[in-house]
């Protein structure tokens, strides 16, 4: 399978990188190619066997227009003697002779203007023409030069080259065998008659009778052999040709009768001139009947080459055609098959793109492409099922997301009551709350014995602790609804630092603690922030040591930071609270942790950020210090 593989693999190669239209052309070209050489190697030769065929009967044609030329020449010969020797009658046979040579010539005329050219024998007829028409040229001679111009004719004609046995023996007759026995047949005639007219014997021309005779006899076997072969061959040629050629054995043998085996005596010395001639003329004429019939026989076997030629060459060209046209009928019933089925697949590849899972491709076919389909189909009824598993997943998620925004709202809303709520509430309670801490602190500084004194801090801590959760409430609730904003104004540190003592001092007397500050040289007096934020966060970091006294000391030393590493900012400070390294008293608290808040130096016009959330207004800050 391996070398199999790499023998095919060229071919793969080419076919996948053409489209069907390309492939089909390219397969039909390679078969058309050889069945296009063999059907043209077969035109060919059908062409050149019509055209051998052609010849034949243009040469037959020639022939049989020579034959009447030849054969008043024949009969003319023994009249010529009893012209000579005073018969007025031989001489009036003898001119109308000369009138048939003069109108069969003309015929031979017509026939070499049209072929004469292309058997290549027109120039001798011309050349030989003026010596047929004369009456002074000897017959024999001119029946001699006539005979040589059939052969010649035959052979340019392929005659005597014809492949089928029965034409080939019937254009050998009509070539040869037929004008040499009438040859032969008036020879001997014209000789019998001379001898009569001249009743003297020599031996030289007993000699030329009986060589005459023995060429006569050697024609009739030759044409009895050639006749049987073509009979044989075709037997529709005996009925036509089979009674022809017994009146011409009985006229040759008539003839026969005439001479004596020796040669030297007259077997029937009875006969008179006149009367042998008659069976010269008689032998003659029958010859060139049956001459008549084999060559009408010979041009018929021509014609029906020419046409089973003629319907070979049809039935191959419809043959040929009509392959081709099934041929192409079936490539591109193919292709449209082929065609048919990938649009069906593109088509429902497009509408699966769309979201749309129709019913599975049609293929009406048995083939390899069946189970490209099949496969298809098969691969789309499982996309089919997850589609719809997919789509009810992202319902049931959509559904689910939509619950979610809507708990989402509602807890927004929820959210945003409560910091509403919380805001307004923290407001309203931390009004009067600040009323209170207020009539407490001046309550405090009036004369009261020790019990109200007692009864008037409470009241003073306790609404300071409330105010503190408040504040407490409020930041959380900002933070939580992310709207927690930062002021950014422009404040005095010693200022900030300076009430926030002033609000620790009492509560730090109370508890027998000293309270000082610090403030680090290389801090700005005046920086841009939020003052409210820094002293809650200073405030927080203050608390735990009034919270526990025995175990924190404060020390607030703020303090000039550097700023941020690529911030690009050069004047930006910040305030940093002390490392508080202690613990908190309260159970559960961690390790207090040192305070931060990032400030740049004020500038001349007030700014403010705002952040995510309501901001403090400065008389709410004023009151949570106080």
């Amino acid at each position: 399978m391996s070398g199999m593989k790499k023998v095919l693999e060229p071919a793969v190669r080419l076919m996948n990188r053409l489209r069907y239209p390309q492939k089909f052309a390219l397969i039909s070209l390679l078969f058309a190619i050889p069945i296009a050489f063999m059907m043209s190697l077969w035109l060919v030769e059908l062409h050149s066997r019509m055209a051998f065929t052609a010849r034949e009967r243009g040469g037959l044609e020639f022939l049989v227009a020579l034959r009447h030329v030849l054969e008043p020449l024949e009969t003319s010969r023994g009249l010529r003697s009893l012209a000579e020797a005073g018969d007025p009658s031989a001489r009036e046979r003898l001119a109308k002779d000369q009138v048939r040579i003069a109108s069969a010539a003309t015929v031979v005329d017509a026939v070499n203007d049209r072929l004469g050219k292309r058997l290549g024998v027109r120039e001798l007829w011309l050349s030989m023409r003026p010596r047929v028409v004369h009456p002074a040229v000897s017959p024999a001679t001119l029946a001699a030069q006539v005979r040589q111009l059939m052969e010649q004719v035959g052979d340019a004609a392929n005659l005597s080259l014809d492949t089928d046995l029965d034409s080939y023996y019937l254009a050998e007759a009509a070539v040869r065998r037929l004008p040499a026995l009438a040859d032969d047949m008036a020879a001997i005639g014209t000789h019998e008659v001379e001898q009569r007219l001249s009743d003297v014997w020599p031996t030289l021309r007993q000699s030329a009778l009986l060589t005459e005779v023995g060429l006569a006899q050697a024609e009739r076997a030759a044409l009895d052999r050639g006749h049987m072969v073509a009979f044989r061959e075709n037997p529709t040629l005996r009925p036509r040709l089979e009674s022809s050629l017994g009146v011409v054995w009985g006229a040759v043998d008539s003839v026969h009768a005439l001479v004596s085996s020796a040669g030297t005596k007259r077997s029937a010395p009875e006969f008179g001139a006149g009367e042998v001639y008659e069976r010269q003329a008689g032998a003659v004429a029958a010859v060139f009947r049956h001459y008549d019939a084999t060559t009408a026989a010979l041009n018929a076997l021509l014609g029906a080459r020419m046409d089973r030629l003629a319907q070979k060459r049809l039935v191959l060209l419809i043959v040929v055609v009509v392959t081709m046209l099934g041929v192409a009928y079936l490539w591109i019933g193919f292709y449209a098959a082929v065609k048919r089925a990938v649009t069906s697949l593109d088509g429902v590849t497009q509408r699966m793109l769309t979201g749309e899972f129709s019913g599975p491709v049609a293929v009406e076919g048995r083939d390899e492409l069946r189970q490209v389909v099949d496969s298809f189909n098969t691969v789309a009824g499982r996309l089919r099922t997850e589609w719809q598993r997919a789509q009810d997943e992202s319902a049931r998620a959509r559904a689910a997301e939509a619950s979610l925004a809507k708990a989402r709202d509602v807890a927004e809303a929820a959210t945003r009551a409560k910091s509403d709520f919380l805001a307004v509430m923290s407001h309203e309670i931390r009004t009067p709350m600040n009323g209170i801490l207020g009539m407490a602190h001046l309550l405090l500084e009036t004369p009261l014995d020790p019990q109200q004194q007692q009864y008037a801090a409470t009241v003073r801590d306790s609404g300071q602790a409330l105010l503190a959760i408040l504040n407490d409430i409020l930041d959380f609730s900002k933070m939580e609804a992310g709207k927690l904003e930062l002021d950014e104004e422009d404040f005095d540190v010693p200022g900030v630092v300076a009430n926030i003592i002033h609000l620790l001092a009492v509560r730090a007397r109370e508890k027998g603690l000293a309270l000082d500050s610090f403030i680090a040289p290389e801090v700005p007096r005046a920086l841009r922030g939020d003052p409210g934020r820094l002293r809650q966060v200073l405030l927080n970091l203050a608390e735990p040591g009034r919270q526990c006294p025995q175990v924190y000391r404060p020390r607030q030393r703020p303090s000039r930071g550097h700023a941020p590493r690529g911030s690009g900012r050069s004047d930006r400070a910040s305030l940093r609270g002390g490392r508080h390294g202690t613990r908190d008293c309260h159970a559960g608290a961690g390790p207090a942790l040192s305070g931060v808040h990032s400030g740049r130096p004020a500038r001349h016009a007030p700014g403010r950020r705002h952040g995510p959330g309501p901001r403090h207004l400065p008389e709410d800050r004023d009151r949570d210090a106080w």
